[in-house]
C-alpha cells in the first residue's frame, strides 16, 4: 500500500497500491477491521505513491486517480467500471483532489503542472 485515505463520509478508504489497484475497504462503524469492497484498475501505478479522490459530479460518485503515463481515471464507484481517461499531462500524475461542492478537481503532475477539471 502505496497510500491511504478515508472516503468523506468516513466508512471506507481507499488505498492504492503498486500493483496497479485501488482498493475501497469498508471500515463501517467500528474502525476495528475493514473488508475489501471494492477493486479499481486500468491505471499504472508500480512506482509511485498516487492520491486518490471520490468525485462528487451530479449526483454519482466517482473514485479518481491519476497514472504513470499521464493519464487521469475515473471509475463508477459502484461498477468498479472505468467511465472516463482524461488525457492531460505529459508525465505521471502524481495527485488528484476533488473540490468538497462543485463537479470538479485538480491534478498535479510530475511534467510540473497543476490543472483544474471543471464540468462545462
Amino acid at each position: 500500500v502505496s497510500y491511504a485515505k478515508y472516503t468523506p463520509n468516513s466508512r471506507y478508504i481507499l488505498a492504492s497500491t503498486l500493483d496497479s489497484t485501488i482498493r475501497l475497504w469498508n471500515v463501517g462503524s467500528t474502525c476495528v477491521s475493514a473488508e475489501c469492497a471494492k477493486i479499481y484498475s486500468g491505471h499504472k501505478n508500480s512506482a509511485y505513491s498516487f492520491s486518490t479522490a471520490v468525485l462528487n459530479f451530479n449526483a454519482h460518485q466517482f473514485i479518481i486517480s491519476g497514472s504513470e503515463d499521464g493519464n487521469i481515471f475515473a471509475w463508477d464507484i459502484n461498477t468498479e467500471e472505468v467511465v472516463q481517461i482524461v488525457d492531460g499531462h505529459s508525465d505521471a500524475v502524481m495527485a488528484v483532489t476533488a473540490h468538497p461542492n462543485k463537479n470538479m478537481f485538480a491534478s498535479a503532475s510530475l511534467d510540473g503542472t497543476v490543472k483544474i477539471w471543471r464540468d462545462r
